[in-house]
């Protein structure tokens, strides 16, 4: 019996199963998605510089549950440690050339913008050659 007590709690945790509370996915679980030169505002409760983004993430994933998004300038090499998520305030996305915004959004990345600099313009002519 405790064998089958012990799989179910593995299972449970794997699959993070609840029966009543919402069953939020540990840090070491977590992925974030990128949202390119787009910053989240209004949420940010500690800036730090730090010198690439997957230490922004790390940092924001050492402060969970706190911790839900971040920004990085990657010009400036500022972190902001978020304690909110795009899905809550989709209106405090917003363009930033430089930045970037993770959060655990799978559609975070289609919140993209093209850098001004970069944005390759394709015409009907460039795609038949």
């Amino acid at each position: 019996m405790l064998e089958l007590l012990v799989e179910f709690s593995f299972l449970a945790a794997l699959f993070c199963v609840s029966s009543e509370a919402y069953c939020e996915t540990p840090p070491s679980m977590q992925t974030f998605i990128a949202a390119e030169n787009r910053a989240f505002a209004a949420s940010s409760y500690r800036k730090q510089s730090v010198s690439s983004r997957i230490r922004c993430v790390r940092n924001c994933h050492a402060d969970y549950p706190k911790c839900k998004s971040v920004n990085y300038d990657e010009i400036h090499h500022l972190c902001e440690l978020n304690n909110a998520t795009i899905a809550q305030f989709p209106d405090n996305l917003k363009t930033h050339c430089g930045s970037v915004c993770y959060d655990g959004n799978f559609d975070t990345s289609l919140l993209s913008h093209a850098h001004p600099d970069t944005t390759v313009h394709l015409t009907l002519h460039s795609l038949r050659h």
